[in-house]
């Protein structure tokens, strides 16, 4: 982590149940060596639960990402049951940055857009997305496009993908349940 944050907001509660809001910022920062060039967001945490609202995080080019988000906490952890929900939008965000900040390496490029709705628990997730990526290539194979739609019921999770390369397209479907970490 490089670079420098803000923090404008107020602590109340007592010493061991400390509630913490306010408006967090960061400019020019890096996280994992990915680059960003701001973060905001509205920042409400205790140990029962942590809110973030209106967040905005840009990357140094064009790219952008909004979210909200909650998840409820106990004792200041989150478990497989505990509750949340996260709405993000992603537009123009570039893969290699995704890569350096989840230190992946894989040869792969492009620009990847999203709009997620989640809810429900990490057990039981709820909610659909959608997931494009263009002007991508990978392994030195050019990528027309990639679209991943998912839907979660509470049991599984279901996608469909489409790949367009120059030689042709490519569907596939996967349904993943969370509770027994399987694949169909």
């Amino acid at each position: 982590l490089r670079g420098s944050a803000r923090f404008a907001g107020q602590g109340s509660g007592s010493v061991k149940e400390p509630r913490i809001k306010g408006e967090l910022s960061a400019n020019d920062f890096a996280v994992r060596n990915a680059q960003w060039r701001a973060l905001h967001t509205t920042l409400d945490a205790a140990s029962s639960g942590v809110s973030f609202q209106n967040g905005l995080l840009a990357d140094t080019q064009k790219g952008q990402i909004t979210f909200s988000g909650h998840a409820d906490l106990s004792a200041w952890s989150f478990t497989p049951s505990s509750p949340l929900s996260l709405q993000a939008t992603a537009r123009q965000i570039s893969i290699s940055d995704l890569q350096e900040w989840t230190q992946s390496q894989y040869p792969v490029s492009g620009l990847l857009a999203a709009n997620i709705s989640i809810h429900g628990t990490e057990e039981n997730p709820e909610g659909q997305g959608s997931l494009q990526i263009t002007q991508a290539s990978a392994w030195n194979e050019p990528i027309k496009n990639l679209n991943v739609d998912f839907q979660g019921d509470g049991n599984s999770i279901h996608s469909n993908a489409q790949l367009a390369v120059p030689a042709g397209s490519l569907t596939a479907g996967l349904t993943y349940q969370p509770k027994t970490q399987s694949y169909d």
